[in-house]
């Protein structure tokens, strides 16, 4: 693997090390940026919906 990369470095005079860790960043944000909005748009369905079903009961009560 290390002489794939040093010939590819050579070859095309780009550092493999430098994209590499600048791709492993930019996934890390896109992919996290993904997961917390999925997670915080799940978990705000999950509370209206307890909040729905607790008013509901609510108001079963009274009537």
């Amino acid at each position: 693997m290390g002489k794939a990369m040093e010939i590819v470095e050579e070859f095309m005079n780009i550092h493999i090390s430098t994209n590499l860790g600048f791709t492993v960043v930019l996934f890390l944000v896109v992919y996290g940026s993904y997961f917390l909005a999925t997670y915080l748009s799940c978990k705000r369905m999950v509370v209206e919906h307890q909040n729905k079903r607790w008013r509901n009961k609510e108001y079963a009560g009274k009537y």
